[in-house]
């Protein structure tokens, strides 16, 4: 007799196939380190993405006192760091984000402070392009 045959004469042995199969593809499902990772970037997308806004908005924020000659608080640069640090818990790919952000504001704050730095970046800017 073919499995086929049994299979058509007696519905338990159906089920427990069936069973038998279920439990197997939930333990591969468990064991598939890919569907664990999917599943978890899926989860931190948001909050990702609220923290890269939220270090945009900061380091504009930063930005904007250093140009109109405010006094730095401390509490500013506070809570660049932090939302620049929970960025990076959630996804390592912001690190280069952050040293362009801090790069900026460095080149905001020369810009600033010494105007003469302004017309040499520029002077340098057109020896780059125009040699």
């Amino acid at each position: 007799m073919s499995m086929l045959s049994t299979l058509r004469r007696n519905p338990r042995a159906i089920l427990a196939l069936i069973i038998i199969l279920a439990v197997l593809l939930r333990l591969a499902v468990a064991l598939y380190a890919y569907f664990i990772l999917y599943g978890v970037m899926l989860m931190t997308e948001t909050f990702f993405i609220i923290c890269v806004l939220w270090s945009l908005e900061r380091a504009l924020a930063l930005a904007q006192r250093i140009r109109s000659g405010f006094r730095l608080r401390l509490r500013d640069g506070i809570w660049l760091g932090v939302a620049l640090g929970l960025a990076t818990l959630f996804r390592q790919s912001i690190l280069p984000w952050a040293g362009v952000v801090f790069l900026w504001l460095l080149w905001v704050d020369l810009r600033t402070a010494r105007p003469e730095f302004s017309e040499g970046f520029k002077r340098l800017n057109l020896q780059i392009v125009f040699p």
